[in-house]
């Protein structure tokens, strides 16, 4: 009895044996077909595009405005100037670059002043007859510095009186050659002579 119930179980061990090495030694069985394709995912929304910049204004040079040097008499002289020291006109300013002076007159009361802006060369006509021009002077051996002289002339050939100082103060705009003069940030042939003194402020952000 005991050898038979023996018998029973080696005989289902060793079945069980059979079939774990049966499936252990089987081939892989076919790759089964490609499962379906996935949902596209949705397309981010555009950013919006930034705006231009401010035009360079990095290498334009400006002075303050400084006061006229014809001094506080009446001249009594047909011609008289003075001289504005402008260290930063270089050569290369003279050879590509821009310079323009400009001249401010104020008018009015103390309490109510009016500023009136002119680009040099500018003559005054009707009962002024007054001419304002200018002109650069580079260094020489007696002086170091290139200065701009400031050139005052009656038109009619009387003496300048008190209207030498018609103009109270002026200053330089230096415009180096290649400099960007538009907010695309590239130069292009503008002819300063045609601009007044407002649109080269706003031009080059100039400080008042």
């Amino acid at each position: 009895m005991k050898v038979t119930k023996n018998l029973i179980k080696l005989v289902m061990v060793l079945m069980v044996s059979i079939s774990i090495f049966s499936c252990s030694d089987g081939e892989d069985g076919a790759t089964g077909p490609a499962g379906p394709a996935g949902v596209d995912g949705t397309d981010g929304v555009n950013g919006e595009d930034g705006q231009d910049g401010e035009p360079g204004t990095a290498n334009v040079i400006y002075s303050d405005w400084i006061e006229h040097g014809f001094g506080i008499s009446a001249v009594e002289a047909p011609t008289e100037g003075f001289d504005i020291e402008a260290p930063e006109i270089t050569d290369d300013i003279l050879n590509s670059g821009v310079v323009m002076v400009f001249g401010v007159r104020a008018t009015g009361t103390t309490e109510d002043v009016e500023l009136t802006y002119y680009q040099l060369p500018y003559t005054f006509y009707g009962s002024l007859q007054v001419e304002y021009r200018y002109r650069i002077e580079p260094p020489t051996s007696d002086k170091a510095i290139t200065s701009i002289r400031i050139q005052a002339r009656s038109v009619d050939g009387t003496d300048l009186d008190n209207n030498a100082s018609l103009i109270n103060a002026y200053r330089y705009v230096i415009i180096p050659g290649g400099t960007a003069t538009s907010a695309s940030g590239k130069s292009s042939n503008v002819d300063y002579s045609k601009m007044s003194y407002e649109e080269i402020v706003s031009q080059f952000n100039i400080s008042e």
